[in-house]
């Protein structure tokens, strides 16, 4: 049995558990009528370099996309299964490419003072970085919630190459007081990229954290993170980061909401032989929301220390921003720019293609629903990526197409 089929087949017990070990507790939950949708996507697409290549070639593109959502919700319990399977054919160089995800996400009220969440998932892309850029931009952001600004593993850019991950997470949260609060929490991923020169890799990550309430607006927190990232068969890049990071949150007003943690990490990596160097790195993150009934602006930020598929410890640079109005009963418009950034870090020599890397992007998605289940969409986009001492690589694109939604609309 190949890697790929195992991880598919733990993916699909992974994503299965999540639920099951929820939903078995809860009676109400299980006679509970789940919500179901599905988003069917056809698109056309023409763009210049599609995978960030130097000898990248423009083509046409047509692309069937399927993603479907179940939900559960009662008094105690909440799962939430969402896939989402892309079969792309190009006209031209590039073939056809079928990728997809699967991930579920499951919350649990213990009792009153404690909360239990699950989350499994698999994703096999061929271009995780294009999946990041373009992949944002489709869904409104729920009440409270920041653009995604996390690690994003620039390093890749510009390696048409499928990458397949398989990751899987599990947090306590618990209440002191009135006002305090603390959490533990742990997770987990197993990665492969399809270029053979590079090693699977896997990571393991476990913290606590600590909140107190200033006042109703304002909570302030403290968390202590480790993370092990082992680099299949090989000691060169295996990695041990440790570090503390405070913050705060803050609601300004019913419409404004804002985040904010400043931290460090200590990582150490070996080479080959098992001989470790270590380097400190300054991380924080910022994230500030305007949310209004018709509009929507947002912006976040992050620095952090992180292992890659091309082994070693980096420090990644991350920057997002969106803007969504709707414009009308059937019309809406959201603007997203994004942008990641990797330095060489603390690698041991030699790492097979150890790359500093810039990469950016903006995207404007206009969609009219046509009717109250059928929607128009165009996107016009571009991304670029800069390596220092090589020539630099964009992509300009269009997709146009239309979405069906089956299902319960709410």
């Amino acid at each position: 049995m190949s890697p790929v089929t195992r991880l598919q087949q733990l993916s699909k017990a992974a994503c299965a558990a999540v639920p099951a070990m929820l939903i078995m507790p809860s009676g109400a939950l299980a006679q509970t009528e789940p919500r179901v949708t599905v988003d069917v996507s056809l698109n056309g697409t023409a763009e210049s370099n599609p995978f960030l290549e130097t000898n990248g070639a423009s083509t046409l593109s047509g692309m069937l996309q399927v993603d479907p959502k179940v939900y559960w919700e009662d008094e105690t319990t909440s799962v939430v299964v969402e896939a989402s399977v892309r079969m792309t054919q190009y006209l031209r160089r590039y073939g056809n490419d079928l990728s997809g995800r699967v991930g579920a996400t499951a919350t649990r009220q213990l009792n009153t003072r404690t909360s239990f969440t699950a989350t499994a998932g698999y994703l096999s892309s061929r271009s995780t970085l294009r999946d990041f850029f373009l992949g944002s931009i489709n869904a409104p952001l729920d009440p409270g919630e920041f653009p995604d600004a996390n690690f994003t593993d620039v390093t890749i850019a510009g390696r048409r190459q499928r990458v397949e991950t398989l990751n899987a997470s599990l947090g306590f949260n618990h209440i002191l007081s009135e006002d305090e609060t603390i959490n533990f929490f742990g997770a987990t991923s197993y990665s492969r990229l399809s270029d053979t020169i590079q090693p699977d890799f896997r990571t393991a990550t476990i913290g606590a954290g600590y909140g107190r309430r200033l006042s109703e607006r304002t909570t302030i927190n403290a968390d202590l993170i480790g993370t092990m990232a082992d680099y299949i068969g090989t000691k060169n890049g295996d990695a041990r980061i440790v570090g503390p990071k405070i913050g705060i949150d803050n609601k300004i007003n019913e419409r404004v909401n804002w985040t904010a943690n400043i931290g460090m990490s200590v990582a150490s990596v070996d080479d080959a032989l098992g001989v470790s160097q270590t380097k400190t790195y300054l991380t924080g993150s910022f994230s500030i929301c305007d949310k209004g009934v018709e509009s929507a602006l947002c912006g976040s930020f992050s620095r952090s220390a992180e292992p890659t598929a091309l082994g070693g410890v980096r420090a990644v640079t991350n920057l997002a921003a969106v803007f969504d109005k709707t414009l009308s009963r059937s019309e809406r418009l959201v603007l997203s720019a994004r942008y990641g950034q990797t330095s060489q870090g603390t690698a041991p020599v030699p790492i097979v293609g150890a790359r500093n890397i810039q990469i950016y992007g903006a995207s404007g998605t206009y969609s009219k629903d046509i009717s109250e289940r059928l929607a128009f969409v165009i996107t016009p986009n571009f991304t670029k990526e800069v390596e220092r001492r090589l020539r630099s690589e964009t992509n300009y694109a269009v997709t146009v197409g239309v979405r069906l939604r089956l299902g319960k609309l709410r």
